[in-house]
């Protein structure tokens, strides 16, 4: 899956991209020894307490596993989901079986001139 332009400057937004194999940070139950989990995530310290973002994208997607199940394990034990929206489009929370996710944050660039200027928030 290949991220949009507006995805990948939002995710640069929220944190900074590091290397997971052998990251010594909050790692958030991601592999840092075998690239099991992908090998980069986004990561952020915010007022000392860090914070690992599970990105559906950067999950690996095993042909194998039609199901999905090792991506799944991350996101749905999340509490919090960050729903990135290229554009407005309906968004139910429905579509994410998960009995732990308890919000979901919708988030769709605004931009002037075709230029990302900020982003809106729903929830």
């Amino acid at each position: 899956v290949e991220n949009s332009k507006e995805f990948d400057e939002f995710l640069d937004f929220i944190g900074q991209r590091i290397t997971l194999r052998q990251f010594n940070g909050f790692r958030g139950g991601l592999d840092i020894l075998n690239d099991d989990t992908g090998m980069e995530s986004v990561y952020e310290t915010f007022e000392n307490s860090e914070i690992m973002f599970h990105v559906s994208t950067l999950l690996p997607h095993s042909s194998k596993d039609h199901q999905q199940l090792e991506r799944k394990r991350h996101i749905g034990n999340d509490r919090v989901a960050i729903v990135f929206q290229d554009e407005d489009t309906p968004f139910s929370p429905r579509i994410i079986k998960s009995k732990l996710l308890h919000v979901f944050m919708i988030v769709q660039p605004v931009k002037i001139n075709n230029e990302t200027k900020g982003y809106k928030v729903k929830t």
